[in-house]
């Protein structure tokens, strides 16, 4: 084999290395966009969250609004009872985020 055929063979096993090894990178590479989304999701509501808390009113009416959904989405959502036996108690749950609060006066 000459020494040209002997680099040519070489070069061609480094390219296949590279090659076998994409289909693994593509996939690292989704996984890494997909982190990255969902941390500027986080940050895209942290930056949001004074605003939100400007704007919450823990109750409006006789309702109580959910905290959690306020902060995190600007969404006003009630807290919906819970019945403990037949009658109302002091927890409140939110059927959006499934928050769970005891609130007693």
């Amino acid at each position: 084999m000459s020494p040209e055929e002997k680099l040519h063979e070489l070069a061609t096993r480094i390219a296949d290395r590279h090659l076998d090894r994409m289909g693994a990178l593509e996939r690292e590479k989704r996984e890494v966009e997909a982190q990255l989304a969902q941390i500027q999701s986080y940050l895209d509501a942290a930056k949001l969250a004074n605003d939100h808390l400007a704007d919450y009113k823990a109750r409006v009416g006789e309702k109580y609004r959910c905290p959690r959904c306020a902060i995190d989405r600007g969404n006003k959502v009630a807290l919906n009872p819970i019945l403990s036996g037949d009658k109302i108690g002091n927890r409140f749950r939110c059927k959006e985020c499934q928050l769970e609060i005891e609130l007693r006066s």
